[in-house]
């Protein structure tokens, strides 16, 4: 009796150790490129990717962004959050899906495809989807949560 109960613990802790959320990227911070796959194609341009917990801050330090204090200069830049994980069983890849939404004008509404603050104060989510490779992480910004509707693709490491 001794030896099923000790059988029955292990296939239990297995089981619950097979369900645990898939790890997120370990580096806190992750740099490579990305491009636009509509209306700015085939343009590319730097991307950095800072995570922090459950969150995830999407940078393009070098697109135009002036949605300060009168048009004053800010960063290309938004933060998304974790909207939920999951493993690929025949690739055996990881993909983590965060939503956030920029606030753009100039060549970052262009490129991240959103509304520009000159017009309008609407903000528009966005989904990243970051999915493991085997160096580094694919990139994906889409509309939709399901990745389909793809607006900039890249890679980080």
């Amino acid at each position: 009796m001794k030896s099923l109960y000790t059988v029955l613990t292990a296939l239990v802790l297995l089981g619950l150790a097979g369900c645990a959320t898939p790890s997120a990227p370990k580096a806190s911070t992750l740099q490579g490129t990305a491009a636009n796959v509509n209306k700015m194609a085939p343009q590319s341009t730097a991307v950095t990717l800072v995570a922090e917990g459950k969150n995830v801050t999407i940078t393009f330090p070098s697109l135009q962004n002036n949605t300060g204090e009168g048009f004053a200069a800010t960063p290309c830049q938004a933060t998304f959050a974790l909207v939920g994980s999951h493993e690929n069983g025949l690739t055996k890849s990881v993909t983590h899906v965060y939503q956030g939404s920029f606030v753009a004008n100039g060549n970052c509404a262009l490129f991240t495809e959103q509304p520009s603050t000159t017009y309008t104060k609407t903000q528009v989510p966005r989904f990243a989807h970051l999915e493991s490779a085997k160096e580094g992480w694919e990139m994906r910004i889409s509309e939709d949560v399901a990745g389909k509707s793809l607006l900039i693709a890249g890679k980080v490491q």
